[in-house]
């Protein structure tokens, strides 16, 4: 069964416990609102650094197309184109200027003078696409003669009737583009890289030197390869370096330059963390103020509990108590209730002593007046019937007989009810009995009857009780009587028992073969005046206060009896008494 203190300590908590829940929603919103914060300022910075790297780059290809308008060019006096294309490097910050052929062939170059023997130019895929679908292509590419990487912007040059027989490309430093990270002023945790249409490392916001020209790792390859795939998202995937990161991709859309940002994971979790961890201790803290308050109060509450048990406790004492002092003003009240229902019930103790010292003095003085009278009507009787007996007749000496009868049966019965009348004046200081010695004595008493009956009786083991030695054997007598006087027409067979009880003390029972009793008669034949009959509670036999003086025996004792029976198969009759120590002895009749 719960206690006070732990229904104290759940009604605390119940209003603690949404509390916390509620704080937890707020964190979880809290947390869901920065993150998209996060992905909208990142989305931001990444479309406007994609705009830039875009800007970049277009505007190496107008500078391109601008001098493919060239009239040097056009008239083939590529000297003159060669100044001119110098002229123009230096004025827009570009590293050099190339001319190419569609085979390869490296026509000129700014960075060597006029003239000069020039290697040949790789055409690959990509720089096929210039000749043979003019467009223009910007990428990551190795110079030769620089040996470092660098972006080239390539534009077609058309001549009436010769197709793209010519390339012009503009080289710009890798490091124009790397300073486009740095302007961007990304936070350091975040790894940024810009990404060229063949998805090799442009720039890299972290190592740069180890991971420029490198492919990107193909979880993104994936991503961004998809022929359907919008110019921004955001997704999960690895670093070149092995690190988890949400991602977020702007491509340009004039040449096909992706700008990659990854954001940390511990990004969106530490603040979470952080204040998970602040709730946490908070709901601690909360919970340790609880546990004190619910100890305090507790504490005080369970003090006014147990004096109310106390003073509950002594509810009918003879001892004199006073209202304990209470903590609580309800504890107060209950107190000087049960104060109040004390005192109440000593005075119906009071009045009904009174009554029972009246009716046992009643039924004492009524026994006892009745016994002289009666015992000089028997004696009478008994005279008219040896002197008168021959001149009365048939009819009179069985009326006769039967009035002797009817002053016997009235000589028992006041015998009885002198008996249960003083049941309980005996001395309660009880002494040791042996139950067996008692049943034998009772058998001897009916020794008449048993021998008129043929009677077999058995007797197991019986153990020693305290008790009064006159009462209990009263109490066997009676038993053992009504066993005798009920028999049924199978010869009677009657066995006394013991067992211990599992709580202590023993339960004693006496069985026999007789009549029976119906169900709803078990608990009537304990009463006053109500006499055995063949299953229901009739007339004849014995007073009617046999079993009744038996109950009245048994709770003197402290015990309680009972009878299990079924009309026609027997009854035992069972009753408990507490233990005094001894063992079961062994008897047989």
């Amino acid at each position: 069964m719960p206690s006070l203190r732990s229904r104290l300590l759940l009604l605390v908590l119940l209003p603690l416990l949404p509390t916390l829940a509620f704080c937890a929603w707020l964190m979880a919103a809290d947390y869901q609102e920065d993150v998209e914060d996060a992905q909208r300022n990142a989305a931001l910075a990444t479309r406007a650094l994609a705009f830039a790297v875009d800007q970049k780059l277009s505007l190496s290809e107008a500078v391109l197309r601008g001098l493919s308008k060239s009239s040097a060019l056009a008239a083939g006096r590529l000297a003159d184109f060669h100044a001119e294309a110098q002229a123009v490097a230096q004025a827009t910050g570009l590293v050099n200027i190339l001319l190419v052929r569609s085979d390869g062939e490296h026509v000129l170059n700014t960075l060597k003078p006029w003239g000069v023997a020039l290697p040949p130019i790789p055409v690959d895929a990509a720089w096929q696409r210039v000749f043979s679908q003019a467009r223009a292509v910007a990428r990551l590419s190795m110079s030769a003669l620089l040996g470092h990487p660098v972006v080239a912007v390539a534009v077609p040059i058309e001549l009436p009737g010769r197709g793209v027989p010519f390339a012009l490309v503009a080289v710009l430093a890798q490091s124009q583009v790397q300073d486009l990270l740095v302007q961007a002023a990304l936070p350091p945790s975040w790894v940024s890289a810009i990404v060229d249409s063949e998805l090799r490392v442009a720039a890299r916001s972290r190592d740069p030197r180890l991971y420029v020209g490198q492919r990107i790792t193909p979880s993104l390859a994936a991503v961004l390869e998809q022929p359907d795939r919008a110019n921004e998202g955001f997704f999960e995937s690895a670093t070149l370096d092995g690190q988890t990161v949400h991602t977020l991709y702007g491509r340009g859309p004039a040449h096909g330059w992706t700008v990659v940002v990854g954001i940390p994971q511990g990004e969106f979790t530490q603040p979470l963390q952080r204040t998970l961890a602040e709730l946490g201790a908070l709901g601690l803290l909360l919970l340790l103020a609880v546990l004190v308050l619910d100890w305090w109060w507790g504490r005080r509450l369970g003090r006014d509990v147990d004096a109310l048990v106390e003073l509950s406790a002594q509810v009918g004492g003879s001892s004199p108590h006073a209202i304990p002092p209470m903590q609580f003003a309800e504890a107060d009240r209950i107190a000087r209730a049960v104060m109040q229902a004390d005192a109440d019930l000593a005075l119906a103790r009071q009045a009904l002593e009174r009554k029972s010292a009246d009716l046992r003095e009643f039924a004492h003085a009524a026994a006892h007046d009745l016994h002289t009278p009666l015992r000089s009507v028997h004696s009478l009787l008994d005279v008219l019937r040896l002197r008168r007996g021959d001149a009365l007749g048939p009819e009179g000496r069985e009326l006769l007989a039967r009035a002797a009868q009817a002053v016997e049966r009235l000589h028992r019965m006041t015998r009885d009810l002198l008996m249960f009348a003083t049941v309980d004046q005996a001395d309660p200081a009880f002494l040791p009995v042996d139950l067996g010695r008692v049943v034998a004595e009772a058998l001897k008493r009916l020794d008449a009857q048993v021998q008129a009956v043929q009677a077999r009786v058995d007797v197991e083991p019986l153990p020693t009780v305290p008790g009064d030695t006159g009462q209990l054997l009263q109490l066997m007598v009676n038993l053992l009587g009504n066993a005798l006087r009920f028999h049924g027409p199978a010869p009677c067979h009657i066995r006394v028992g013991a067992q211990p009880e599992p709580g202590g003390g023993w339960r004693i029972w006496v069985m026999d073969n007789g009549i029976g009793i119906a169900p709803e008669h078990r608990e009537q034949v304990f009463g006053l005046f109500k006499r055995l009959g063949a299953g229901t509670p009739v007339a004849g036999g014995g007073t009617g206060i046999g079993l009744a003086l038996c109950r009245r025996i048994v709770e003197h004792h402290g015990g309680h009896i009972g009878v299990e029976s079924l009309p026609g198969q027997g009854s035992t009759f069972f009753f408990t008494l507490p233990s005094g120590g001894g063992d079961a002895g062994s008897a047989l009749v």
